[in-house]
């Protein structure tokens, strides 16, 4: 009995001692708890950024060959500015014409622009612009609701995983870094038995703690 009453004790205690060494792993028991802790973080992040210019380089494998395509995205304060190049669309049926397009949209704040060849300028709704301005900040893939379903460990990197519940995203899951609440992985929501996933890496500072 008093063995007993010993290892529970001492279980206890190293229970205590690993939550305050790792705070971050104890109290983030739910998606509320740790929503808010994202949002805050997200928040301070937002204040410290003026201007931002994102570059993307993406390829799309097809049965006709692979896709590309190049985006420059430009943002200052609630305005932004995408030029998206795409490539190797010669084998897809579209024109001759359009299969190496450039397609520029812009937000001045007030109103979204698509200029595109063949088509030329016109104002598009914002929720349609937006789809052109990228994942900006944290703000852009926190879930209104989500539920934490387990951990896993990505490059080295400790990660909350979460089953997304809003049911207006197109994500899935998402592996959220425990320590500084980047985004590692993404997966979205399957469509025609197929669902895409994102992994990102090779994160950088920039100036101070951003």
């Amino acid at each position: 009995m008093k063995r007993s009453i010993a290892l529970a004790a001492a279980f206890v205690v190293t229970l205590l001692w690993c939550c305050a060494l790792a705070p971050a792993n104890c109290a983030a028991q739910t998606w509320a708890e740790l929503s808010k802790r994202m949002i805050d973080d997200c928040t301070k992040f937002t204040k410290g950024i003026k201007d931002m210019t994102l570059k993307i380089d993406m390829s799309v494998p097809s049965s006709d060959g692979a896709m590309t395509s190049k985006s420059v995205l430009y943002r200052k304060g609630n305005r932004f500015r995408a030029e998206v190049s795409m490539d190797g669309m010669e084998g897809s049926g579209v024109p001759p014409e359009m299969a190496n397009m450039k397609t520029i949209v812009i937000n001045d704040g007030a109103s979204v622009w698509i200029i595109a060849p063949m088509l030329g300028k016109s104002q598009v709704p914002p929720e349609e612009g937006n789809k052109y301005r990228g994942q900006w900040t944290c703000s852009d893939y926190i879930p209104a609701d989500a539920q934490v379903i387990g951990s896993e460990t990505i490059d080295g990197r400790a990660c909350y995983v979460l089953s997304v519940l809003d049911a207006s995203s197109d994500v899935a899951k998402l592996w959220i870094d425990q320590k500084d609440f980047s985004l590692l992985k993404m997966v979205g929501k399957e469509k025609e038995g197929e669902a895409m996933t994102a992994l990102f890496s090779d994160f950088r500072k920039v100036a101070g703690d951003l």
